[in-house]
């Protein structure tokens, strides 16, 4: 996010934590991640649950966030 949105300065003071997780972690939880690059994020991805929208339930998300270890947004 720092290398292509180098001067977004809210937007880094505000990302003190970054969670990190792998796409087969993610496919644990019953979600699924696409790729889904931009023109400055050509590593982006998109998560998609088999229920559409309705699969974004807090229970689901609580699940999701289960799979997501934080580090620290100064390390990146």
């Amino acid at each position: 996010m720092r290398q292509a949105f180098p001067a977004a300065d809210r937007l880094h003071e505000t990302a003190q934590v970054v969670g990190s997780t792998t796409a087969a972690k993610i496919r644990s939880a019953d979600f699924d991640v696409i790729p889904y690059p931009t023109r400055k994020l050509p590593n982006h991805y998109r998560l998609i649950h088999p229920d559409g929208a309705m699969g974004f339930s807090d229970e689901n998300l609580a699940g999701l966030s289960a799979v997501f270890t934080d580090t620290s947004g100064h390390a990146l």
